[in-house]
């Protein structure tokens, strides 16, 4: 969502990984498709995607969730072979192959992360 009145928008933040945007009052639309560069190198990416596994390891926390050896190597090999082989990452070449690796990356970190926060407390 792109048009709208800041002031008729907030955001739900239950997650605080793509956190729900509730908007009271109408919604405009683009007539042409936006383009969007959510990061400018695999540096960048990387780091955005390590951020998005320590903080979901917070959700994860609050959900009651517990880190078990499946979540911590099956879920991230799963999610790599899902990117780049069921959704066809593969075609897309070595981009394919980063975006495929740096998600699993994210899952791993996200469980690694929850791992130690359970032994915290």
């Amino acid at each position: 969502m792109r048009l709208f009145k800041k002031e008729n928008a907030y955001y739900d933040l239950q997650k605080t990984v793509h956190e729900k945007l509730i908007i009271s009052g109408t919604i405009g639309t683009l007539k042409h498709k936006l383009i969007h560069f959510s990061y400018s190198n695999y540096s960048s990416y990387k780091q955005k995607m390590i951020r998005y596994g320590f903080l979901k390891a917070g959700d994860e926390l609050l959900k009651g969730t517990n880190p078990t050896v499946f979540n911590l190597y099956i879920r991230p090999i799963y999610q790599f072979i899902y990117l780049y082989i069921i959704r066809l990452g593969v075609l897309d070449g070595k981009n394919g192959l980063i975006i495929s690796y740096l998600n699993a990356l994210s899952i791993y970190v996200r469980f690694r992360e929850l791992k130690k926060m359970k032994l915290k407390n």
